[in-house]
Parts: C-alpha cells; sequence; structure tokens
C-alpha cells in the first residue's frame, strides 16, 4: 500500500497544469524530432560517421576483407569458417568456402586470418588461384576445450563452381596450443612475395615463459615469413619442425605438430644450417596480434598487439626485430618477466601506445593512402574492440610524435543498425579510397554487419540559451510554441 500512496504523489507532483484527471487535454500538435530538428542528432563536431551499404545482409562474425583482383567485389572471412564473396553494387553474398566441420569458434578460435594468393586471378598461373587460411581446430569443434591446434593452410579455387574447394585443403602448418586465446593469425604478402603470419604468446601467464622469447620451440609470439612457392632460386627446404609445449590427449594423434609444403627465405634473420632453432621467425616478442599491414611506400610491417591490463601497442617492424613481450608491455616494465641474458635480435621499442583510458583490445587498420579522404593520407587507422572507438594515428613518420585523432568515439549513436554489444573487428582500406569497418555482435554466432566510413559536414553545437530553442513564443510569459504542453508542479517542495 505504500508503494501506491508513493506513485499517487509522484503523479500528482509532475501531472501537467493542462490536464486534470477528468477533462482530456487538447492534441498538441506535431513537433519534428529533437525539438523540430534544431537539436544535433548526432555528436556535435563529429564528421565521420558510419553508413550501411548492405543494409540487408548480416554476417556471422566478420573479421577481414579482402579485394578480388579484377573485379569490385570482395571475400569477407567470417569467425565461424566461412568465406563469402560479396557484392557491393549487387547487394548480394554468396558463400564459397564452408570449414565449420573443421573451425572450433569459440574464445580467440575460429577462422581468424585470409589473404589471397599475389597470383589470384591471373589466368596464367592456374595453380596459384589459392585462398590462405588461419584457424584454429580440434576433434570436437563444438566443445568447449582450452586446448586445441592453431593451422594454416590453403584452399584452392575452382572455377566451375565459384568456390574455393573445402577438400583441397593443403595444410602447412600445424601447431598444438594450450590456451585457446591469443592464437594470433594476422596474415599479408611482402612485396617480395613471401607469405607472413602473426602468431601470439599461447594465451595464458603461466606459459609464457616457455613460448616466448626463444626460437627453439614452437610457433608462438612473433611473425613467421615463409615461400610457399617453394622457389630454389631465393629459399630452402624446411630444417627443423615445431615442438608442442605439452601433449595433445589420446586421440589427438593424427593432429601432431609438424609443418610442410613451404621453404625458408634465404634471407629470413635467423638462419640455422645445424637445424639448432626454427628459421621462419622474422621477428619475435609479440602478445596478441589483431591487425598487420604493409605500407608498400616504406616496406615497413605495422602491427597492432592486445596487452593485458595495462597497455594497447601498434608498432612498425623489420627484419630481425624483438618487440620485447614479455619482459616489456608497451614502455612498461613486466615486473614477472626479466629481460633475456641473451637478447635475440633488435629491441624494438613500442610506436605508440595507449592505456585504459582509451581501451582494451586494440584492433589493427592500416595506413590510409587512398585521395578520397586526403584529411586522413599517411594515418595509421585502428579501432579498439571494447570501447568501440575508430581512430586515426597521425605522424606516422619513423621518429615523430604520434597523435590519436578520434573519428567515431562509440558505435553508438551511429545513424546505422549497430548489432548487439558490437565490438569493432577490422578497418580495411580500399584502393578507391573506401574503408570499411567489420563489427561483430557480442559473440561470433550473432548478426555482424560490415560498415562503411563516411564523412558528412561538421554537426553545429547545440543553442546555448533556452531562449534560442524556439520553446517559446513570448519570453515575458512563457507561452511555449505550438506542440509543446507547459507542465509544472502540484506540490513543489
Amino acid at each position: 500500500m505504500n508503494k501506491v500512496i508513493q506513485l499517487f504523489a509522484i503523479f500528482l507532483i509532475f501531472t501537467p497544469l493542462s490536464i486534470s484527471l477528468n477533462t482530456p487535454p487538447l492534441p498538441p500538435g506535431v513537433v519534428a524530432p529533437f525539438l523540430n530538428h534544431l537539436f544535433p542528432e548526432l555528436t556535435p563536431g563529429a564528421n565521420w560517421v558510419l553508413e550501411d551499404p548492405l543494409p540487408e545482409l548480416t554476417f556471422q562474425g566478420p573479421l577481414n576483407m579482402q579485394p578480388i583482383p579484377g573485379s569490385t567485389d570482395f571475400f569477407v572471412l567470417c569467425k565461424l569458417g566461412e568465406i563469402w564473396k560479396v557484392s557491393i553494387t549487387n547487394k548480394t553474398k554468396t558463400l564459397v568456402l564452408d570449414i565449420k566441420d573443421r573451425a572450433f569458434k569459440l574464445g580467440d578460435g575460429g577462422a581468424v586470418g585470409m589473404v589471397l594468393h599475389p597470383k589470384f586471378g591471373d589466368p596464367a598461373f592456374p595453380d596459384k588461384q589459392q585462398v590462405l587460411v588461419y584457424y584454429r581446430t580440434k576433434p570436437d569443434v563444438d566443445a568447449w576445450l582450452d586446448i586445441g591446434h592453431n593451422r594454416l593452410s590453403k584452399f584452392n579455387w575452382d572455377a566451375n563452381t565459384g568456390t574455393f574447394d573445402a577438400s583441397s585443403e593443403d595444410i602447412l602448418i600445424q601447431q598444438f596450443d594450450r590456451h585457446t586465446w591469443h592464437n594470433g593469425g594476422p596474415l599479408m604478402f611482402g612485396k617480395d612475395g613471401f607469405l607472413y603470419l602473426a602468431v601470439g604468446d599461447e594465451g595464458d601467464e603461466q606459459y609464457q615463459t616457455a613460448s616466448n622469447q626463444r626460437l627453439d620451440g614452437g610457433f608462438f609470439s612473433g611473425i613467421l615469413r615463409i615461400d610457399i612457392d617453394n622457389d630454389p632460386s631465393r629459399s630452402h627446404p624446411i630444417r627443423r619442425q615445431p615442438l608442442p609445449n605439452g601433449e595433445p590427449p589420446s586421440g589427438w594423434s593424427d593432429n601432431g605438430t609438424y609443418s610442410r609444403g613451404y621453404s625458408i627465405p634465404n634471407d629470413n634473420p635467423w638462419l640455422s644450417p645445424d637445424s639448432l632453432h626454427l628459421e621462419e621467425f622474422f621477428a619475435i616478442g609479440i602478445r596478441s596480434p589483431f591487425g598487420m599491414h604493409l605500407d608498400e611506400e616504406t616496406n615497413l610491417i605495422w602491427l597492432s598487439d592486445v596487452g593485458t591490463d595495462r597497455k594497447e601497442e601498434i608498432n612498425y617492424i623489420e627484419k630481425g626485430d624483438n618487440l620485447q613481450w614479455p619482459y616489456m608491455e608497451g614502455s612498461l616494465d613486466n615486473e614477472n618477466h626479466q629481460k633475456p641474458v641473451n637478447l635475440i635480435g633488435q629491441e624494438k621499442p613500442v610506436f605508440f601506445e595507449y592505456d585504459r583510458s582509451v581501451g582494451s583490445c586494440i584492433i589493427g587498420g592500416g595506413v590510409y593512402k587512398g585521395s578520397l579522404f586526403s584529411e586522413l593520407t599517411g594515418k595509421y587507422l585502428f579501432a579498439d574492440y571494447t570501447s568501440k572507438k575508430i581512430m586515426a594515428l597521425s605522424n606516422t613518420s619513423i621518429g615523430s610524435n604520434p597523435v590519436i585523432e578520434y573519428l567515431i568515439a562509440d558505435l553508438e549513436g551511429q545513424p546505422v543498425d549497430i548489432p548487439f554489444q558490437a565490438g569493432i573487428t577490422g578497418i580495411f582500406t580500399q584502393s578507391d579510397g573506401q574503408i570499411y569497418v567489420t563489427v561483430m555482435s557480442e559473440d561470433s554466432f550473432g548478426p555482424g554487419k560490415i560498415f562503411r566510413l563516411a564523412k558528412q559536414s561538421a554537426v553545429p553545437e547545440p543553442p546555448l540559451k533556452l531562449s534560442e530553442t524556439g520553446a517559446f513564443t513570448d519570453l515575458a510569459t512563457l507561452a511555449t510554441a505550438p506542440g509543446l504542453i507547459p507542465y509544472d508542479v502540484n506540490a513543489p517542495l
């Protein structure tokens, strides 16, 4: 009964004077949104918005986009283990690879990396019509289990069906991994024609000593560089196999740790003719890479590296670099790990870092080279999955003082339908200057989207004074404009 009395009292206090319990109010008239559009619908000053080029299409966990040579279409990689051929022009999508039967999809698992062979689309190279995919696998792909295998495979294009043949899988690398997080997976080809793969640190603090700052173990915590075309004039056969840091359960005997089907570039930084260590590494000291990009003008590799609870990193990487994980996180010492006495490679301090006031899961994009948005040219585009920000890093030349520019401060409030609890998973710049953003819902099974970055006129600030709102026709009497209902409290405090 007390709650009923309280609610009735609140009703009496805040009921408009023009409303009585017996007489209905007159129709107030029509007021357009945001007080007849006087107040801005978007954040004042914002120049950038997201638009939806595919309003009728959704994707489950979109992570990567690759332009199809000789076409305006894209291949889109989804975390569940799918590649779709997508036409922005026709607003269509077609499934061209389905490996959900072998991809573990939870945690950092799933299909997380994709790149086309550099000769893809060139009819002069029929044996090079391939896509390379990096994904997580285990015998039961639908059951949660921390342990699994990280796998790099290539699949052949079938011109007759217009799809990649799932049965053509050629496994190049399979690495047993004791934790489902920090698998890595960014893939790219360099100007040298070699394949680059960024891998993570095996995902748990208890494994960091065994999986980092070494070349004689498995494929963890670094960038690998391999020759998938096996050119004997530039590379040599594999001399050493990767090792697992633990044993898979019984029944996993057919899923061992191994490498095959590629060669080692002769100019990789750590060659080992005596087979004492792995030769695939191009750089080491990486925690959890999520975004790798080649700036073809400078030939620098840009990498975003997700931190623990302190720093997110952006690094540029050159051959033989040591990015200092785990003995440093960004510019901060890690009290749980000491710098190795015999350091491998050349130490490379972090180029740019940010803390938890900005975000906690960096998603790399790339250095913008397009002409469509001239104010972004030369800036490194990136995002943060948790804080839902899209940002640009200015002053990316070596030795400069980089500065963050916020393009979109939050996905919320954008003039598009944002998936539930969405997170940004990738930013992709195209040759025509367009910038696409992949967004995943709270989990990879919900509907995700592909958006496009667009520029608009600057949004004005809202009125500073009540007299400027147009809410009153007479300020002396406070007569309200048509459509507005005046009110006062019935029982002032």
